[in-house]
């Protein structure tokens, strides 16, 4: 793959790779290699350091939208050539299992607590994934009540709960840690497209289109949770 390296004011950075042909939209590190996810079932392998990379083979006509390491496995989400939700893991980035994915609707982020798995999508598309489920039980993804209709662009765990952000200032959060029953959270302003998320320990930060919006987790402020 290409490489150029560029100096700014105040950062010195590399590009690598700026030959890619597959769109990149995640990425992840497994402490011994990267791995990004992107369209045309993409797969880049980076090594430890992220200065040499490697196309893998495509997987499948697939657009992978967000992904996560829970060891060995890498998860990755995204939505098929008819929009119909997937996921896949590997471990190579080669040899990769196929799940069966409820819904109609393409997925758009996931994270992981411990053994559970929570991914959103659109038209309030939720999904949950526990790796812990006991015989006879098996593992697999289980469609959640949402309560919205607009689009989930992305999910965080806070230690405590979930929260998910999307279009038209939804914000909704679960009721406890094992993401079954949800709550939609009011925002002041209608009409603003969230598209990410995260948490300090103390502060939400929402992020999207034209809008930073911060929030205290306090008993004695609004708060998004």
């Amino acid at each position: 793959l290409a490489e150029s390296r560029q100096t700014g004011v105040d950062l010195s950075y590399q590009i690598i790779g700026n030959d890619i042909s597959s769109n990149l939209k995640t990425i992840v590190s497994t402490g011994a290699d990267f791995f990004a996810f992107g369209d045309g079932g993409g797969i880049v392998q980076g090594d430890s350091l992220g200065e040499v990379w490697e196309a893998l083979p495509d997987v499948g006509n697939f657009s992978f939208t967000s992904a996560i390491y829970d060891s060995p496995n890498i998860v990755a989400v995204g939505y098929d050539s008819s929009n119909y939700p997937i996921c896949i893991s590997t471990i190579d980035g080669i040899i990769y299992t196929r799940y069966g994915v409820p819904g109609i609707y393409p997925l758009r982020h996931i994270v992981q607590n411990t053994s559970l798995y929570v991914a959103v999508g659109d038209t309030g598309t939720l999904l949950t994934f526990d790796t812990a489920a006991v015989f006879p039980l098996e593992p697999e993804w289980v469609v959640q009540i949402s309560g919205v209709a607009n689009d989930l662009s992305c999910v965080i765990f806070d230690g405590i709960r979930y929260v998910a952000v999307g279009a038209d200032s939804t914000i909704i959060k679960s009721n406890d840690s094992d993401a079954t029953t949800w709550t939609t959270v009011s925002f002041p302003i209608p009409g603003k497209n969230f598209t990410s998320i995260c948490y300090t320990g103390t502060t939400y930060i929402v992020v999207g289109d034209g809008v930073i919006a911060t929030s205290l987790n306090t008993e004695s402020s609004p708060n998004l949770a």
